[in-house]
């Protein structure tokens, strides 16, 4: 079955000796649809013109924010941040007008517990988990899998440390046409050995709900043109 969104990507945005990042969404998103931003860092995140709202942001030695905006033709944002040459790995979804976001939860505490979103009705909606942590590692590769819940990995990010500042690990997972009131998502994440924090402790996480309103219901294809015959 296809995904409900009407447009996805994801990237790393470089170090680049300032305290900003102007993110790039790869597509112009739909006037009225809903826009979901996920950012993961070694620093905070807050977007530059206000726009946006600020949905979960734990944070521990990195922090994990969710914004959401219903677009005005959004192709980019640009993200300030407390600290300067920081990398950022980022999600986007777009969906389509009239969806919404419904609740969330989040977990910042030193060790790699999942919060419990409950207090869901039993409406079919997307669940989107996301887990990130400051990645302090010069070398190798930090993934995450075996996902519960959601169960769909979309994205699994890492920049590491460049012997100045910290990188970045992050993983969104998501599962749609979910009907269960209460969700905690869980995953397991391998961290590389020469990172002091190998034992997967200090990360972020965050599970967050969305109502979704089918893009064919709000963009419904034009009916086939009927020839009629006229007989004289």
């Amino acid at each position: 079955m296809a995904d409900l969104w009407l447009n996805e990507n994801s990237g790393i945005e470089a170090r680049n000796a300032t305290t900003q990042h102007t993110v790039a969404f790869g597509f112009t998103s739909a006037s009225d649809s809903l826009l979901i931003f996920i950012a993961g860092g070694a620093v905070t995140h807050d977007d530059n013109d206000g726009t946006w709202t600020e949905r979960l942001a734990p944070v521990q030695h990195a922090e994990l924010a969710v914004f959401t905006k219903v677009s005005t033709g959004d192709s980019q944002i640009v993200i300030d941040h407390n600290a300067s040459d920081y990398p950022m790995p980022w999600q986007v979804f777009e969906y389509p007008e009239d969806s919404t976001y419904l609740d969330g939860a989040s977990d910042s505490a030193a060790d790699t517990t999942w919060p419990t979103l409950s207090g869901l009705t039993s409406n079919e909606k997307t669940i989107i988990a996301a887990i990130c942590r400051a990645s302090a590692e010069t070398t190798g590769t930090a993934t995450a899998g075996s996902w519960t819940v959601t169960t769909n990995e979309i994205s699994d990010q890492i920049i590491v440390n460049d012997g100045s500042t910290d990188g970045a690990f992050l993983a969104v997972a998501y599962e749609e046409r979910v009907t269960a009131t209460s969700v905690a998502p869980t995953t397991t994440v391998t961290i590389p050995g020469d990172d002091p924090f190998n034992s997967g402790a200090e990360c972020q996480q965050v599970v967050f709900a969305i109502d979704v309103v089918s893009a064919a219901a709000v963009y419904p294809p034009f009916p086939r043109r009927q020839n009629t015959l006229v007989r004289m």
